[in-house]
Parts: structure tokens; C-alpha cells; sequence
């Protein structure tokens, strides 16, 4: 699993670009599989955001693969653990996910 965590990170990051969001998008759509849409949905999280439709919709395409859905996780912690937004909204995509929001505090020093 950590492996392909890694090559879909790797992918994301050396072949994302922000402009380049809807090309992505449509490739995408063209190959048609798993794998094309975790990338392309990497892609747009990394260099944008998620909003809670499009994340419904990955969700219910792949819901069937295991492992898929366990990298749509994966991305999905990244982006909610990385990003200041709202705790409703990390709560939302996590409990849609089946996940669970940890607060982070960094530990005091006495």
C-alpha cells in the first residue's frame, strides 16, 4: 500500500501543474480508471481545493476498490492535516471517509 502511495504522490507532484487542472481532468476522463482518477483528483486537491460534491463523486465511483479508496483516504488526510480550513469541514470529508479528525497540539515543554 505504501507503494503506491508513493508512486501516486510522485505523480502527483512531478506531473501536476495548477494551470493545467482540466487537462488533467479530461485525460481523466478519456483512460477511465481508477487509477487516472486518483491522479487527476491528487492533482486538483494538491494544487486546489475539495469541495464536498467532488469528493462524494470519486468516493461513489471507487467505493468498490479497496485500494483505491484507502489512497483517496490517504490524500484526503494529507489535505485536511496540510490546509487551514474549517474543523466542520475536515469533520465532513473524514466522516464521509469512514476517518477520524485527530486535533493536533504540540506537545508543552514543562
Amino acid at each position: 500500500m505504501d507503494v503506491c502511495l508513493g508512486v501516486f504522490t510522485k505523480l502527483m507532484l512531478s506531473l501536476g501543474v495548477k494551470e493545467l487542472k482540466n487537462l488533467f481532468n479530461e485525460i481523466g476522463i478519456e483512460v477511465n480508471t481508477p487509477a487516472a482518477e486518483l491522479v487527476s483528483f491528487s492533482i486538483s486537491s494538491y494544487y486546489g481545493s475539495i469541495n464536498e460534491k467532488e469528493l462524494k463523486a470519486i468516493y461513489n465511483d471507487l467505493k468498490n476498490n479497496p485500494v483505491a479508496i484507502k489512497l483517496l483516504r490517504a490524500r484526503v488526510q494529507s489535505y485536511v492535516y496540510q490546509r487551514n480550513i474549517d474543523i466542520r469541514t475536515k469533520q465532513k470529508f473524514t466522516s464521509f471517509l469512514g476517518m477520524r479528525v485527530q486535533s493536533y497540539l504540540p506537545k508543552q515543554k514543562m
